[in-house]
């Protein structure tokens, strides 16, 4: 008996004397607190000296995405190391972008390793490892908007980035804002969630995800059957086009399809050029990005027309501003640019533009004026004194053979 309980006793103080080595061994791996010439993620335990350097040793796991590290802290008592765990989970939870973001867990033990005091942590993750380590990282908001029109432009379902000096922007509004200027690259607009973590501070880690009513594969068959059409306008130009003829042509281009279906979609560019189909809001923002594309000083209009809701472009040339409906010309079947006097019965969009008007730099009726009719209906016009617009044979760009892909069967709305 007395034999049994020596082995015993042995035994115990050999455990005592290991340092209790055995909750850390094999499982756990270190990161190096940044000092001197010591990276994350070496092997062994890496010395604590104060609580700054546990806190950044912590910040550095959670942002490498590791799980578990041992740390040694041999000027420390268990009590104090107690404190100081506390205290950096606390943090790393509530104020590290990363650790808001993709931790569920730390959990942790003081113990001694190798005969030193100790601590070894293990930390529970809501997002993958490969989550955490393609977060692209970006300097500012001028930089995280270059990654919301890239994410636009490939139509993607999601991103994620850290953003290291964010500031307050109205992202939602920001991607419908792109998606109407530049209806070529963002051929539907999604709807839009954002969230941050944490939810204040300059350095978050931004979520985005867009919904998308058709499949990435439709909008990407679509995006290339209009930018292909963008290609086909700008090939029906010639060099020594002047700006006006450019205008007439792009609005043959644009209206040669139009079979007087009035309707709105949610693929506004692609239901304009394939089908001939949209609203005059459809229509003003695809000529606009379209006069854009090959070089006009071109831009959309919203507002109102004898008090129903519509848009328009404003198009300068020479440093004269002059203004274009196209739905319009359309129903009167007569192609005409407008001047200032001639924009009887439209209003701009105050909430838009502000009192100052739109971007046309002149002056834009604050109140529709009464109009001069025709026996249709339609206002009448002066001509321009400008070179004449050129005919219809003119400026009926050649015909450009049809895309041989085949037709998304996710049709406009």
């Amino acid at each position: 008996m007395k034999r049994w309980t020596g082995i015993i006793l042995l035994a115990w103080i050999c455990l005592l004397l290991s340092g209790c080595d055995f909750w850390l061994n094999g499982s756990y791996s270190s990161v190096t607190p940044n000092q001197g010439n010591t990276t994350a993620g070496n092997q062994g335990d890496e010395e604590i000296y104060s609580y700054g350097d546990l806190r950044e040793a912590m910040e550095n796991m959670v942002e490498l995405g590791v799980q578990k590290v041992t740390f040694s802290a041999s000027r420390f008592d268990a009590k104090t190391l107690e404190t100081y765990m506390q205290r950096v989970t606390e943090h790393i939870i509530a104020n590290n972008p990363v650790g808001n973001f993709a931790v569920e867990q730390i959990s942790y033990d003081v113990g001694s390793s190798g005969g030193r005091q100790a601590i070894g942590v293990n930390i529970t993750y809501s997002r993958t490892k490969a989550e955490i380590l393609g977060m692209p990282v970006v300097a500012d908001m001028d930089e995280a908007v270059e990654q919301i029109q890239n994410a636009l432009a490939d139509c993607e379902a999601s991103l994620v980035m850290r953003v290291q000096a964010y500031e307050q922007m109205d992202i939602v509004q920001m991607v419908q804002s792109y998606g109407a200027q530049n209806p070529h690259i963002c051929v539907e607009i999604p709807q839009v969630s954002v969230s941050t973590y944490p939810e204040s501070g300059i350095d978050r880690v931004v979520e985005l995800s867009f919904v998308y009513k058709n499949s990435r594969e439709v909008l990407r068959s679509m995006q290339q059957t209009v930018q292909d059409s963008f290609t086909a306008a700008q090939k029906s130009l010639k060099a020594e086009d002047t700006a006006l003829v450019k205008i007439g042509k792009l609005y043959s281009y644009v209206m040669e399809r139009h079979e007087n279906t009035m309707d709105t979609s949610i693929t506004p560019a692609y239901s304009v050029l394939r089908y001939g189909v949209g609203d005059s809001k459809a229509f003003a923002e695809v000529y606009a990005a379209l006069g854009r594309w090959v070089g006009l000083d071109c831009a959309t209009i919203t507002g109102t027309r004898n008090g129903e809701a519509w848009c328009w472009n404003v198009i300068c040339i020479e440093g004269t501003y002059y203004y274009l409906d196209l739905v319009q010309c359309w129903k009167s079947q007569t192609y005409q640019l407008k001047t200032f006097d001639q924009m009887t019965g439209y209003v701009w969009d105050y909430s838009a533009y502000g009192e100052d008007g739109p971007p046309a730099g002149e002056q834009v009726p604050t109140e529709p004026t009464q109009e001069t009719q025709t026996s249709e209906g339609e206002t009448e016009g002066e001509t321009l004194p400008q070179e004449p617009i050129p005919s219809e044979e003119a400026t009926t760009p050649p015909q450009e053979p049809a895309p041989t892909e085949e037709i998304p069967t996710d049709t406009p709305e």
